[in-house]
């Protein structure tokens, strides 16, 4: 439709900045979601315009979510960074052992 919109993104590793593939994404609220590709990247086309909220999960880093509007005729764009659990781990017990 003419008056929609579409949200693109990619999904990366917070400490390498490598894309992250097979990470689920979703449009929380809406039942639309999809795994990212294998260069990270995602999209979602077709939305009414309005304000969503993106969320990602994948097997061994924390889960993000982002706030994202769209905009009649218009891609909004995301760049989402997840931690790997690993890190989180080894900066808490740095953190208790220091």
């Amino acid at each position: 439709p003419a008056a929609s919109g579409a949200i693109a993104g990619v999904v990366v590793d917070s400490a390498t900045g490598a894309p992250l593939p097979a990470a689920q994404v979703r449009l929380l609220g809406l039942a639309r979601g999809e795994l990212t590709h294998d260069d990270g990247g995602f999209a979602f086309e077709d939305l009414r315009p309005g304000a969503y909220t993106v969320a990602v999960q994948r097997l061994g880093y924390g889960a993000a979510e982002r706030a994202v509007t769209v905009t009649a005729g218009a891609r909004a764009t995301v760049r989402i960074a997840l931690a790997s659990s690993a890190a989180r781990v080894s900066r808490r017990l740095a953190a208790r052992w220091s």
